[in-house]
């Protein structure tokens, strides 16, 4: 994976560029693009981006505030396929993501054997995943008249909070299980 962009969901909201922080222009916009992030090679309606953000407006006034953040993403644009009805992290993008990883490790090791011990890879992924969990999904990163966007972020932290906890749990019994304590 390309270390060019980074995006740490995990513990709050932080986004990289060639290893310095990257700033957009508001708050919607980092929240525009920590949700593009999240949705990566998937092309979605501005529509639905629009009304995700501005919760409170009617369709005409949230596609209008839309249309004004998209020029506010000028510092990732390179990674962003743009057309008239949707937005996407471009294809060919290679963003690191703690959240994406996380899910991919978390994945790895929930195929437990039946014994109900870890296979080595299946400890380090775990190990791994655990370790990109340095707190709640988006914490401390909330938006007012948003609360499409707030819903989606709170069922994020709970699935993430869940998948954090079962992986703890997983490594516990591993762990107990071989007396290596």
């Amino acid at each position: 994976m390309s270390d060019n962009l980074r995006i740490f969901l995990l513990g709050g909201l932080t986004i990289e560029l060639e290893g310095n922080p990257l700033h957009l222009t508001t708050r919607k916009n980092e929240a525009l693009f920590a949700y593009l992030a999240c949705h990566p090679n998937q092309p979605i309606q501005r529509e639905t981006l629009a009304t995700l953000l501005w919760s409170e407006k009617s369709q005409k006034e949230a596609m209008g505030n839309f249309r004004t953040a998209l020029s506010g993403l000028r510092n990732v644009a390179a990674f962003l396929e743009i057309d008239r009805s949707t937005l996407a992290i471009k294809d060919t993008t290679e963003i690191w993501g703690d959240s994406l990883i996380f899910e991919r490790m978390e994945q790895i090791a929930l195929r437990v054997s039946p014994s109900g011990l870890l296979t080595d890879g299946e400890l380090k992924a775990l190990t791994e995943a655990v370790g990109l969990y340095r707190g709640e999904f988006l914490e401390g990163f909330n938006l007012r008249d948003a609360d499409g966007f707030e819903e989606w972020a709170r069922n994020q932290r709970e699935r993430f909070h869940i998948a954090a906890t079962q992986a703890l749990q997983r490594l516990v019994t591993h762990y107990l299980a071989n007396e290596d304590y």
